[in-house]
């Protein structure tokens, strides 16, 4: 058993709104499809972190 979708937060509401607008004002106001269809996610480039551990030095750690 799935449990029922959460409703939709005033964010996601207006985003929605806000992607709707803007299919609107590329002419396709005839024909709209539901979102899943054809909304698509841009590819990200993310960097690759190179994270070094501190050295502590021997008086530091004394204290």
């Amino acid at each position: 058993m799935f449990p029922a979708p959460r409703p939709l937060s005033p964010q996601e509401k207006l985003l929605l709104a806000y992607v709707r607008k803007g299919r609107l004002e590329e002419g396709d106001r005839g024909s709209l499809q539901p979102l899943d269809e054809d909304l698509k996610v841009p590819k990200l480039d993310v960097a690759a972190l190179d994270i070094k551990p501190i050295e502590v030095s021997q008086e530091s750690s004394e204290k």
